[in-house]
């Protein structure tokens, strides 16, 4: 997991990451200054499209640890 200048999670090593903290899907936006997978765009149109609940929004490694699931 690589964090950013700032030290919140951007992205894993060769992936996007996502984590479900009380059923809601959370990933970095790309702000947070990682790179724009396909897969990830994918992942985000095909959840938002299924009504479920998705964010792109800063986190740090305390809320990773914190998380219900996490996949990179």
């Amino acid at each position: 997991i690589l964090l950013n200048l700032d030290g919140r999670v951007a992205e894993g090593a060769s992936s996007n990451i996502f984590i479900v903290v009380e059923g809601r899907i959370q990933t970095p936006p790309l702000a947070e200054g990682l790179l724009e997978g396909i897969t990830r765009g994918l992942a985000l149109e095909l959840a938002r499209g299924a009504g479920l609940p998705i964010a792109e929004e800063p986190f740090g490694p305390d809320r990773l640890r914190e998380a219900d699931e996490a996949s990179p």
